[in-house]
């Protein structure tokens, strides 16, 4: 992004201009909104950003603040603090945590197969191009979820 934004999903708030949009199938029952005990969804020490709800769908289409290699974190439902309570130590923890219990990052094979089909990089000036072009995932991935696509739709031209 030409416009770097304050990333909310994070006790420390970094500025972020560059990352990943993950579109994951998980357990619809994770995914099931509740008003307490929400697990925190991590990739690697970081908490995902929540373009979707992902349910009942199971597909999570996610905002990652970059750069990360995919091929050398976990992606995993962590504890049920809030994610704008996560700070870098406590993201370490959840990640040694994951992996001690044999959560390990996905093969190199299934992640290139994964950006062949997402296609060229998107570049956009601001945040709002971003939730714009993840419109269109929720469409194809989670179409229960038109309202929240028309509501992206519906944001401030770039």
């Amino acid at each position: 992004m030409e416009q770097p934004y304050t990333y909310t999903w994070s006790l420390e708030k970094p500025a972020v201009s560059e990352g990943l949009i993950v579109v994951l199938e998980v357990d619809p029952e994770l995914a099931r909104p509740r008003q307490v005990d929400m697990p925190v969804l991590f990739v690697g020490p970081r908490p995902a950003e929540l373009a979707n709800v992902g349910y009942p769908s199971g597909r999570m289409i996610v905002i990652v603040p970059g750069p990360l290699d995919l091929t050398q974190v976990p992606i995993y439902f962590g504890s049920t603090i809030l994610p704008e309570q996560v700070d870098a130590e406590h993201g370490a923890q959840e990640m040694a945590e994951a992996l001690a219990s044999g959560i390990r990052p996905f093969e190199s094979s299934r992640i290139e197969v994964a950006r062949s089909r997402g296609g060229a990089p998107l570049r956009v000036r601001s945040i709002e191009g971003i939730y714009r072009s993840i419109a269109d995932l929720i469409d194809t991935h989670a179409p229960d979820e038109a309202e929240r696509a028309a509501d992206y739709r519906r944001m401030p031209a770039e």
